[in-house]
């Protein structure tokens, strides 16, 4: 197909227009970072993401994923538009094979930033100065008052939470620093009604955005591993999991070979299966560890001597596909393939157990 001359005079000078339209609607940022703790040692920044689909963090770009501090001092630059976003600063300690984080917020506005990132064992608050950073610290502060922790972990501290942010959002219903946070909790903990109440709180800027609408329909979309539905029929590793169920319960675990609580807990369920195996229960174990960390893998299976199902979704491409971002994640399912339970602990599975 050929484009006439006159018609590609025509537009032209439109594409033009339009791409200065997109060019200019994005600002340039740099963060000057500055650290004498982590000196001579790699950081790694990332934007924080809704899920692994998440078209809406694509808007925040960074030149360099991973910055090596030298002489105290890194460099950080990105683009971003639209909102503000939040970032990861995360330090990698292979000695203890345990990653350390903090997190702060840039404007979508062009600004030059500084920061200075202390032991993140210690000390998670970065200082930096931005609109959503400072809106951010103070929640934080008001929580701290209140005596209500970040991470809602557990159910008296969320409901506490919820509760919180359920006045926040009334008061300031267009903060962009309010969804993020409802976010955050959703990435770590799931649906929950006090998070589904909040997000009616918010006003239009914030249910017209894109970020609003990847997040409604994300929900929409996990629901699909809420109680009394079926379990998705997966082909892992050239495995049909359908075929390895149990006659009476199944539990699907999502982990990996270096996940600390997934291993923690590998023991009791080892005796679990032991002691109901016999009896219709099977385990199986979908591994999302990286292509690196087969061997390893591998090694865990021989050493804690698992005899259920192991397959391998190398580098969790299947667990990302259905947004399973949390370790371990597991699935208790019935002999229908239906899920009766979500993150079942082992005390918990050996009473279900006990009681059929």
């Amino acid at each position: 197909m050929t484009i006439p001359i006159l018609k590609l005079k025509v537009l032209l000078p439109i594409l033009l227009t339009f791409s200065f339209v997109l060019l200019s609607s994005q600002s340039k940022f740099l963060i000057e970072g500055t650290s004498e703790f982590y000196n001579n040692k790699e950081l790694s920044i990332y934007p924080i993401q809704l899920n692994a689909k998440d078209t809406a963090s694509a808007k925040l770009k960074l030149v360099n994923n991973k910055v090596k501090v030298v002489d105290n001092k890194f460099l950080i630059n990105g683009i971003i538009d639209d909102f503000p976003h939040p970032l990861e600063i995360s330090y990698y300690d292979k000695e203890e094979n345990r990653v350390y984080f903090a997190t702060f917020f840039v404007d979508n506005s062009a600004n030059n930033y500084k920061i200075s990132v202390n032991d993140l064992i210690k000390d998670k608050r970065i200082d930096l100065h931005s609109k959503s950073q400072e809106e951010f610290n103070l929640i934080v502060r008001q929580l701290d008052d209140q005596g209500i922790e970040l991470l809602p972990f557990d159910s008296d501290n969320l409901m506490k939470k919820n509760h919180f942010l359920s006045k926040y959002i009334k008061q300031n219903p267009n903060s962009y620093v309010a969804l993020w946070m409802i976010i955050s909790d959703y990435r770590y903990i799931g649906f929950n009604e006090g998070l589904s109440e909040n997000l009616t709180f918010f006003g239009n800027k914030i249910k017209k955005s894109k970020l609003y609408e990847d997040l409604i329909l994300t929900i929409k979309r996990d629901k699909k591993f809420t109680m009394g539905n079926d379990f998705p029929a997966l082909t892992i590793d050239k495995t049909q999991l359908q075929k390895g169920y149990g006659k009476k319960y199944t539990l699907i675990d999502f982990w990996f070979s270096y996940c600390a609580p997934c291993l923690k807990d590998l023991p009791a369920y080892k005796s679990i299966y032991n002691q109901y195996n016999q009896s219709g229960f099977e385990y199986i174990g979908i591994s999302t560890d990286r292509s690196q960390d087969i061997q390893n893998w591998k090694k865990v299976i021989k050493n804690y001597d698992l005899k259920w199902l192991n397959v391998l979704d190398e580098n969790g491409v299947e667990a990302l596909s259905l947004n399973i971002t949390r370790f371990p994640t597991n699935f208790l399912l019935d002999s229908q393939g239906k899920i009766i339970a979500k993150d079942i602990s082992p005390d918990e599975l050996k009473s279900v157990l006990d009681q059929k």
